[in-house]
């Protein structure tokens, strides 16, 4: 990926960041369809890289950074008033992501693009935080109800007809392929800002829960790589690795954290020149260009190719603990949750468990035909985002 290229040369101070102007052009392509221009430029700002960059390539970074940043400003609006109905509720709340991490990450809440709300609520006052959203105009969006660690609201932006939505999560995440709790995040919160009750997590506790979300997401968006390196850079000193793995390792999800990193690692070498990761993983194959097909066509699974759920299934393999956690996954990957294949093939609630499972299976069948139509099965089995 050319952009990664760019991003190293960089933070390395080699010159010239890109050989031609038509590998320039490449990358803003690559920086639009992952969406990561404010992080982008804000990196080769700091670094002093801007006067590196062609005009047409730092109008076009400037272009895409402040089209994402009113989207930010108008989930800010929704953000704030659930935080102040919160706060008001007196419901203990963390703030998970989004608008936030933008400001912890790069000072501003319009650099780090987001489209959803992601809040942490204790299990026992989901309701009580619910009925808040459901008075705020929001509405249930779950479509998948099976899912184990958090519920979707949604609702229509009056100014631009485009959803905003908001995860309310009792968990960081799924439950079923580790033993981690959620008191110690609880734990080593502190407060956002004035809040009383609305906390952020700590700086180690920050660094495993992006570590662990973009493992979830098989590594698939620059965003991630990207949201790593930003927290290496500004927290390595409060990150200690031998205690964040020794948690892992715990909470049975060291697998996770050592994929999520070794992405991190291999795709940024400077990382290492700050801070030495010593479980670096070399032994499976990875490409970020060819990971990102993972958010194209969402819940439609074209056939990707075969290198592509060759890689990915290798990465999910990595990223389980336990043997039984694999053979969990692949038992899940054939015979998903009904509920999940109900809402990805769109099929009525009269339908039964046998004939939800004799339409996907069917879909295997279907592989020949990929090119034209829907994808396979295959197509689901590492693409489902709840999965892990």
């Amino acid at each position: 990926m050319l952009t990664i290229e760019l991003l190293e040369r960089s933070y390395s101070r080699r010159t010239p960041l890109l050989k031609a102007e038509r590998d320039f052009q490449a990358s803003l392509e690559e920086i639009g369809r992952q969406g990561v221009a404010g992080p982008i430029y804000q990196i080769l700002k700091e670094n002093g890289s801007l006067h590196e960059v062609p005009d047409f390539y730092r109008e076009g970074l400037e272009k895409m950074r402040d089209f994402s940043a009113y989207g930010n400003l108008l989930v800010k609006s929704h953000a704030d008033r659930i935080l102040e109905g919160l706060e008001r509720e007196g419901i203990p709340t963390i703030a998970l992501k989004g608008i936030w991490l933008s400001e912890r990450l790069y000072g501003s809440m319009g650099v780090r693009p987001t489209a959803d709300i992601d809040l942490l609520v204790r299990e026992e006052q989901l309701e009580d935080a619910s009925k808040l959203l459901y008075s705020l105009g929001f509405e249930n969006a779950d479509i998948e109800r099976h899912n184990s660690y958090h519920r979707m609201f949604g609702k229509r932006n009056p100014g631009t007809q485009s959803p905003i939505f908001v995860e309310l999560h009792w968990h960081v995440i799924q439950t079923d392929y580790c033993r981690m709790e959620c008191s110690r995040l609880w734990e080593h919160s502190k407060p956002l800002g004035s809040y009383e009750h609305i906390r952020e997590l700590s700086a180690p506790d920050l660094f495993y829960t992006m570590c662990l979300h973009g493992a979830k997401h098989h590594m698939s968006s620059l965003k991630h790589v990207l949201d790593i390196a930003r927290m290496i850079h500004l927290f390595g000193p409060q990150i200690s690795y031998e205690s964040l793995l020794q948690r892992a390792r715990e909470d049975q999800l060291y697998g996770m954290v050592v994929m999520a990193l070794s992405v991190a690692y291999r795709e940024l070498p400077h990382l290492s020149r700050l801070k030495t990761f010593g479980a670096l993983r070399t032994w499976f194959p990875w490409d970020q260009e060819l990971a990102a097909k993972k958010d194209e066509d969402y819940r439609h699974y074209r056939f990707k190719g075969v290198t592509y759920y060759v890689y990915q299934s290798l990465f999910a393999m990595g990223k389980l603990d336990l043997p039984s956690h694999r053979a969990l996954f692949l038992w899940r990957s054939v015979f998903p949750h009904p509920e999940m294949i109900r809402v990805y093939l769109g099929r009525p609630e009269t339908d039964s468990g046998f004939q939800l499972y004799a339409r996907w299976l069917g879909r295997f069948w279907l592989m020949r035909g990929h090119r034209t139509g829907s994808a396979p099965a295959s197509g689901i089995l590492l693409q489902g985002d709840d999965k892990r």
